[in-house]
């Protein structure tokens, strides 16, 4: 197996992923769930804030793990970012809520899909080759 060169353009990459999926997870979260008015300037940078710090935390080491193997649009790659996905939301849940059991609710669900899809479909167009 061929070790992976750092470079700027691999750093940039990744960076270009990160914003995009926080930017389209916030976009989603703001439609789906209804929580802050679209005109929320303020609702919407704290939620894209949130979000980046969460995807750097959790994600971005999970995605230089799986991108030793490059494949685009891999299914199996999309398995473990719902897997992780699922883990971080379930403990954001727990943390936030500590009444609430995130299994019963739909909001768990979509956050976890959507944050495992879109961080998926990025990943794929930019760090896939």
């Amino acid at each position: 197996m061929q070790k992976k060169q750092i470079t700027s353009e691999l750093i940039l990459n990744y960076i270009l992923c990160l914003i995009f999926s926080s930017l389209s997870l916030s976009f989603t979260l703001i439609f789906l769930l209804k929580k802050f008015s679209f005109y929320s300037f303020w609702g919407f940078i704290f939620i894209f804030l949130c979000i980046s710090i969460i995807y750097l935390i959790f994600a971005v080491p999970l995605q230089f793990f799986l991108n030793k193997k490059q494949k685009r649009f891999h299914f199996i790659f999309f398995i473990v970012y719902l897997l992780g996905s699922s883990i971080c939301s379930f403990v954001i849940t727990l943390l936030s809520d500590s009444t609430i059991n995130p299994f019963f609710s739909n909001n768990y669900y979509i956050i976890t899909f959507f944050s495992a899809f879109l961080f998926w479909i990025w990943d794929s167009v930019f760090l896939q080759k």
